[in-house]
């Protein structure tokens, strides 16, 4: 079917009113997911502008397509690198409120990307939550590439569902690891969990809502397929609610089902085990490359609510060895090291991501976000901080980062633009030789639009001067992404490193999950953004 015409994002609620939305009563969200679709889309969205890229545009109302995305790596074997596109509210196959996510096969075009064409095997394929009765388990709320799982050459992806349930446990969540295809059938979840062209991840135990966050993890135990990283921020540890555990599943051949109970005990990967009750360890997990140089791949975890709710972030160092690690060893120094947020109520840690290698020294970086991080007095500015790899295992802090030891910080400058909401690499967009970073500033005013959001690109260097928001608005050290209005931010979510369109440089990808189109609200877009060899803003308005 045709694509229509897409243009600038609607964000209409804030993360507070999304999470509201998200605990309302099964049958009114039944309702509200149920809603017919018009037989002929809204043209409220225009296209991004001519060659800077190209838009994804949701399905139907309270679909939240874009809540997650990811560069999904080269999926089907043509070249060019895809993007996967999480809607935890998508009710495929007419399973209500099951989730879904959607394969973008990458393409040289900027036409607007419409998902029910997707849906329909045009351009990529779906992947339809299994949705049994009774249950909405927010599939595709977390989504990531996988890198090569099984090793045939073809990338895989990995989804969360995190509250699904498994028999006798309820909100267990799983994932599930999808095998690269060429072609564009829907992946049916209840097929993977047959083990047909993948295998599931189960969680352990009820409400330990595994799944909420997913990522490639690298290599991290050296055999040369690429492993798996899940958390479960509501998982308890030794009787503790909330402490939270994250997972490394190790990358395998077969598609037997993957127990994390198993895991516990060290089968086929091993336990990260937070510490202290409320802590929610693993509410954001990535892949960090090889941060201390000895060629395995790291982790990281952050946790949300640490001493009191500055944040902690934990590297864990590859290993080969399935014994569980222990956040006490790893503020011991013990393989690993902890990052220490700064002050009270920063929240440093909710955001985490690998940056590549930043300052082209030969180790892995990693950047952490703080979005609620107060900036010279300025209220909620946000802040995000690039830390360097480095071979010694002694905690770092970021109040020195932020003074230019050991990394730099970017700060943010607009009362409550909450800089840091979400971070991701960006490969190296200008071509220098150094990888880049991504910033967003969720609530940030581009030219005074409220709210309408903004993303920054921040080229990689080698010293350790802070970033100033305001430089880069100038186009000194990257440019600025600016969202188009109130109505349509620029999102909540983004990703970057993957080369869409083939071009040789990375694109950068933003999602907005509650953007309207005509009379669907919450629908969702994200934006796919080419890499350019230029510091000009990309305005979304024009």
């Amino acid at each position: 079917m045709p694509s229509p015409a897409v243009s600038r994002l609607a964000y209409l609620t804030s993360a507070c009113a999304l999470a509201l939305l998200q605990g309302l009563p099964l049958l009114l969200l039944t309702a509200l997911t149920s809603l017919p679709a018009p037989s002929v889309r809204a043209q409220s969205l225009a296209p991004v502008a001519e060659n800077l890229g190209f838009t994804i545009v949701g399905i139907e109302s309270f679909d939240f397509a874009g809540y997650s995305i990811s560069n999904a790596g080269d999926v089907n074997g043509d070249g060019l690198d895809d993007i996967i596109v999480g809607a935890f509210g998508a009710n495929p196959l007419g399973r209500a409120y099951a989730g879904e996510a959607y394969v973008i096969f990458g393409k040289t075009d900027a036409i607007t990307v419409d998902l029910r064409d997707i849906r329909a095997g045009l351009g990529g394929f779906s992947v339809a939550g299994s949705g049994t009765v009774g249950s909405y388990d927010r599939t595709g709320e977390s989504v990531s590439g996988a890198g090569d799982v099984n090793g045939d050459g073809l990338a895989d992806l990995i989804v969360g569902a995190k509250l699904s349930d498994l028999a006798g446990l309820n909100n267990a969540g799983e994932s599930y690891i999808i095998f690269g295809k060429t072609d564009t059938t829907t992946v049916d979840i209840r097929n993977i969990e047959q083990g047909l062209g993948g295998f599931v991840i189960q969680g352990a135990d009820s409400d330990d809502r595994s799944g909420n966050a997913v990522s490639s993890a690298g290599d991290v135990n050296g055999d040369g397929l690429a492993d798996l990283l899940v958390g479960a921020y509501a998982a308890e540890a030794a009787s503790v609610g909330d402490t939270g555990l994250s997972y490394v599943v190790f990358g395998k051949t077969n598609t037997i089902p993957v127990d994390l109970k198993a895991v516990e005990q060290g089968q086929g990967g091993f336990v990260i085990v937070g510490q202290g009750g409320g802590t929610r360890s693993g509410t954001a997990v990535s892949h960090a490359g090889d941060i201390n140089g000895d060629g395995l791949d790291d982790v990281l975890v952050g946790t949300f609510d640490f001493d009191p709710t500055a944040g902690q972030t934990y590297v864990v160092l590859g290993k080969t060895d399935t014994n569980p690690v222990q956040f006490a060893e790893l503020r011991a120094g013990q393989g690993g090291f902890v990052v220490y947020g700064i002050s009270a109520k920063d929240y440093a840690g909710v955001a985490v991501s690998g940056a590549g290698d930043v300052n082209n020294d030969g180790l892995a970086d990693f950047i952490v976000g703080a979005p609620t991080a107060d900036v010279g007095g300025v209220f909620n500015a946000g802040e995000s901080y690039v830390i360097f790899g480095k071979t010694d295992t002694r905690a770092v802090q970021l109040a020195l980062v932020r003074a230019g030891s050991g990394g730099f910080g970017i700060f943010g400058q607009q009362e409550r633009a909450r800089c840091g909401y979400a971070v991701s690499e960006a490969g190296d967009i200008n071509q220098d030789g150094f990888d880049d970073v991504i910033m967003l500033c969720d609530r940030a005013d581009p030219e005074g639009r409220v709210d309408a959001g903004e993303g920054y690109v921040i080229f990689g260097k080698t010293n350790t001067a802070r970033v100033e928001i305001q430089a880069l608005r100038r186009g000194q050290g990257g440019y600025i992404v600016k969202g188009a209005s109130t109505d349509n931010p620029l999102g909540k979510s983004l990703g970057g490193g993957g080369d869409v369109n083939g071009d040789g440089r990375p694109d950068t990808l933003f999602g907005s999950p509650d953007a309207d189109q005509g009379p669907l609200g919450s629908v969702g877009v994200s934006y796919v953004l080419f890499g350019k060899n230029n510091t000009l803003p990309i305005d979304l308005q024009e």
